[in-house]
């Protein structure tokens, strides 16, 4: 599904949110390497608010 963008840069696109995206949000928030710096992982269900 192509959405359109809000706007861009060189590299990244930046567009509103879509259910489509909920796994991928998922996998990166229950990555904690990924989470590093943030203070807590998120649970699907904070994702999703």
């Amino acid at each position: 599904m192509n959405l359109p963008y809000l706007f861009q840069s060189q590299r990244l696109g930046f567009r509103t949110w879509h259910p489509s995206d909920l796994p991928a949000i998922s996998a990166m928030n229950a990555d904690p390497e990924t989470m590093t710096f943030f203070q807590q992982l998120l649970s699907e269900k904070e994702i999703k608010r």
